[in-house]
C-alpha cells in the first residue's frame, strides 16, 4: 500500500487528499466542504440566461425516447407471443408427423407380410403336383 500512496501522491487531481496506512484515501482538511457553498435558503437553480428552447428540446427528446422505447417493448412482446404460438403449432405438427411415421412404418411391415404371404402362396402353387394351371 505504501507504493500506491507514493504513486498517487504527486497527482495534482488528488491534491488535498492523502492515503493512510490502511490504503484508504482521506481528506487532509475534514472541514472543507466539497459541494459549492450556497448561501442559506438558496438552492440550485436554472439561470435566466439559459435558453428555454434547450430545456424544451431536452424534455422533448426524453419524452420521444421514452415513447420509442415503449413502442419497441410492446412490439417485442407481440413478436414473442407470435413466436410462442408458432412454437406450439410446430410442436403439435411434430407430434402428428411422429404419429404418421409410426403408422407408415406399421403399414410397411404389413405390406412386407402380405408380400411374403403372396410369395408363399406362389411357391405352394408352383410346387404342387398338379402345377400351375393344371
Amino acid at each position: 500500500m505504501v507504493i500506491a500512496a507514493q504513486l498517487l501522491e504527486p497527482i495534482p487531481i488528488l491534491r488535498g487528499w492523502s492515503i493512510g496506512k490502511s490504503g484508504v484515501m482521506k481528506d487532509r482538511d475534514p472541514d472543507r466542504i466539497s459541494a459549492p457553498d450556497y448561501p442559506p435558503g438558496r438552492t440550485w437553480h436554472l439561470d435566466k440566461r439559459f435558453p428555454i428552447a434547450v430545456v424544451i428540446t431536452l424534455i422533448g427528446v426524453g419524452a420521444t425516447q421514452i415513447a420509442a422505447g415503449s413502442w419497441w417493448a410492446s412490439a417485442l412482446t407481440l413478436r414473442m407471443e407470435i413466436f410462442g404460438e408458432r412454437l406450439t403449432t410446430a410442436e403439435t405438427n411434430i407430434k402428428e408427423l411422429q404419429k404418421l411415421n409410426f403408422t407408415i412404418d406399421r403399414m410397411d411391415q404389413k405390406i412386407i407380410q402380405v408380400n411374403e404371404t403372396l410369395n408363399s402362396i406362389r411357391r405352394d402353387i408352383n410346387s404342387s403336383p398338379r402345377g400351375p394351371g393344371r
